[in-house]
């Protein structure tokens, strides 16, 4: 098959084309009566090495007519001083948003604009409606409560006014000092100060003396004002030492009197549990915060009112310190303070809901079969349907009427926004942001396969055939592995780690779902624990092995592997445990079970996954056998190691002592560092150095004719500290 006839003739799928197309740049924000929307979209100039962002705007309309109804609202740099974020509807004909300024001062600023007098040729200048002493995040506004509600990071007890005035006096130390008296240090990419992320309400309505009359006529903007203070309603609990920490999450009741929002309770335990718990709180800030969850020492999250405001749905984990423990869906009756868990027997865990909107139902979306499906949940019947399969999807909006906005992508399909109607599941496409690259280049579609892993379960896993494949011809593999551990590979669309690229780049592309990921039941992906090195390097090698054997383009001489978090672990596994790779690409992977715990930021992951914590004899034995580091006497394959110096979770140094094993031995070799990123790397230029760097070295490796033979993979022994695969595969040591 050529290359046209294969529909390659648009051209291969770049990195620049990735780092270059339009994003969404948060949420979208929908209308109040659900037919309009708007939001922002970044885009990023290779020649100017510069980001812009626009505030779109469109309406949903019959598809005939959708492209028409989109225009640009605002362009970034308009005289605004800063950076566009917080998209939201005050009423049919207002949008407001804020600019956090770039001078040094960490203010916020409320800007308003009109959208019913707009059009592509007469774009309304935005009005300044007020001001922040210090950045807030998370803005959401309830026009039957007249509330705006809003996060920022705020000192116990203190106002919005008096941290900005805390933040000078810490400005003017003459010393840079920060002093711990317990855990947490650090979390993610940043260091953990006095400051907690709290809640705030302020009251904002329409102004009615004659001034703003006078300058709503003028301007065409309903004239909008912040009155009184912003008032703190995350209360501390009652028998709290400190105030709680918010997620940013959190959701507002229909009628705006009430929040629900999820929040880890005060105490030393931060490092090594997951309780998490909802909280329900009035808006006008008059009591504390009334936990609903204390019994529970699992983690909570994603709280849902339901429109009349009687039920308030949550997902809920019960083991405690298990971060990837099944979600439940439970419903607080909050008029009789009562509990319901509906599908107690459903073997899925949602990652989110919203409510119908005759509050009957629940719409969930999960993960299953590589895919990240919507559901609907008819709570009477305890029954689910499931409305869409394919693709990958996500919520952008509530549900008006039959109607959901909804964000869908798939490997071949960039991310945009689509409307669906829950009773006909009537599809229509909003948003054309993935038309940059879909005009421009073929990408290649998710193929599904399955094989016999370890503990002769049945593993699944995703390929992607190279551009402009030709059936007659032999291709390199990229094999990549996913992160977590407890994660997956989806048909899903990525900025990072986007399969497209590397099938673009003349490999065949292949993933594999093993032991520990999620979507394929809570027993599968459980039993990853205490065994990091075990079934799920099986199940690699054993699909690689399939995909050899089943598909006969593959080039079983040119393999490269490739992973992220656990699976940059796994790459250093791979290179302690078999040679038959070309070369590895490891990044922010563990180096040292037993280094990794002490480095860490989250200590109930390790404590969770190897059992205990290190000083523990047994434990220690756990953290020792799936230790990579205990195998580099083994090492071989060429590797390319990157990190972010902003990662906490995986800290640079285990990154640092990854390239000294290599290199110490004479091992091909490459560190790629990245000081100003965190466990991912984000920042567009760094990204596309990051592409680059990857495609260079993998193409680089497998590109040569001389290699050295790699058998399929027959006998896996049930002993996985001592796997033989073969004799191309180095014997592991022997406890």
């Amino acid at each position: 098959m050529s290359a046209i006839a294969n529909g390659a003739s648009k051209g291969a799928f770049s990195p620049e084309d990735l780092v270059q197309a339009p994003r969404f740049k948060g949420s979208i924000a929908v209308s109040p009566e659900g037919s309009a929307f708007s939001w922002l979209e970044s885009t990023f100039s290779i020649k100017d090495g510069k980001p812009a962002t626009k505030l779109q705007f469109g309406r949903d309309l019959d598809a005939s007519k959708q492209q028409e109804s989109l225009f640009t609202l605002l362009e970034q740099g308009e005289g605004l001083g800063g950076q566009i974020s917080n998209v939201i509807w005050l009423d049919a004909e207002t949008i407001a948003f804020l600019v956090n300024k770039e001078d040094g001062s960490e203010v916020s600023t409320l800007y308003a604009i009109p959208v019913l007098s707009s059009n592509g040729d007469n774009k309304p200048s935005p009005l300044k409606i007020g001001e922040f002493p210090i950045f807030v995040d998370n803005l959401k506004y309830n026009s039957r409560s007249k509330k705006l509600v809003f996060t920022a990071e705020v000192y116990a007890n203190e106002s919005l006014a008096d941290t900005a005035e805390h933040n000078l006096r810490e400005k003017k130390r003459i010393d840079t000092a920060q002093a711990y008296d317990d855990l947490w240090i650090r979390h993610w990419d940043t260091f953990v100060t006095e400051k907690r992320n709290q809640v705030f309400s302020q009251s904002l309505s329409l102004c009615d003396d004659q001034s703003c009359k006078e300058n709503s006529d003028k301007s065409g903007v309903n004239i909008y004002k912040l009155h009184d203070e912003p008032v703190c309603i995350s209360n501390q609990p009652e028998g709290a030492e400190s105030p709680l920490d918010v997620s940013n999450g959190f959701q507002l009741s229909l009628d705006g009197k009430y929040i629900a929002f999820n929040a880890k309770y005060p105490n030393r335990q931060y490092a090594w549990s997951t309780k998490n718990d909802i909280y329900i709180a009035a808006t006008d800030g008059r009591d504390p915060a009334k936990s609903l969850t204390s019994d529970n020492q699992g983690a909570c999250s994603s709280p849902a009112f339901s429109q009349d405001g009687r039920y308030l749905a949550w997902l809920q984990m019960s083991t405690p310190g298990y971060e990837a423990d099944i979600n439940r869906v439970i419903i607080f009756d909050t008029k009789e303070e009562k509990y319901v868990q509906v599908l107690e027997d459903w073997d899925r865990s949602p990652s989110s809901i919203i409510f119908s909107e005759d509050s009957s139902k629940i719409l969930v979306t999960f993960e299953e079969d590589a895919r990240e499906k919507l559901g609907i949940i008819d709570v009477e019947k305890n029954s689910i349907k499931v409305l869409l399969k394919e693709n990958s999807v996500s919520f952008a909006s509530k549900v008006f009427g039959e109607k959901v906005y909804l964000n869908i992508h798939a490997i071949d399909k960039p991310n945009d926004i689509y409307t669906l109607n829950i009773n006909t599941n009537e599809l229509h496409r909003r948003t054309f942001l993935g038309d940059y690259i879909l005009n421009k280049a073929q990408l290649g579609k998710a193929e599904d396969f399955e094989f016999v892993g370890a503990n002769n379960d049945t593993v699944h896993g995703l390929m992607v055939r190279p551009y402009g494949f030709d059936p007659k011809k032999k291709y390199p593999v990229a094999f990549l592995i996913h992160g977590g551990p407890q994660g997956s590979w989806t048909d899903s669309w990525s900025t990072r780690w986007n399969p497209a690229i590397y099938a673009a780049s003349g490999f065949v592309t292949v993933m594999v779902n093993f032991h520990g990921s999620t979507g394929y039941g809570q027993e599968f992906c459980d039993s990853i624990k205490e065994n990091w090195g075990g079934w799920p390097f099986e199940d690699l090698m054993r699909g690689l092995d399939h995909v050899i054997e089943t598909y006969p383009f593959v080039d079983s001489d040119k393999l490269a592997a490739l992973g992220a978090s656990y699976g940059g672990y796994s790459i250093n596994w791979i290179n302690g445990h078999t040679d038959r790779f070309r070369c590895l690409v490891n990044h922010d992977g563990m180096f040292s079970s037993i280094s990794t715990y002490y480095s860490t930021e989250e200590l109930y992951f390790p404590e969770r996954e190897f059992g205990g914590v290190p000083w523990d004899p047994e434990a220690r034995k756990v953290y020792e056998k799936w230790s990579p580091e205990k195998y580099v006497s083994n090492w071989k394959t060429p590797c390319l190691v990157i990190h972010g110096g902003k990662d906490y979770r995986l800290t640079d140094t285990e990154g640092f002592s990854t390239f000294t094993a290599l290199r110490r031995q004479n091992i091909p070799a490459r560190l790629l560092y990245f000081p100003d990123e965190n466990h991912w790397v984000l920042k567009n230029g760094n990204s596309l150095r990051w592409h680059r760097e990857v495609l260079q070295w993998i193409t680089h490796w497998t590109a040569s004719q001389k290699v050295k033979p790699v058998l399929a993979q027959k006998v896996f022994p049930t002993n996985a500290n001592g796997i033989k695969l073969n004799q191309f595969v180095i014997q592991a040591e022997k406890e």
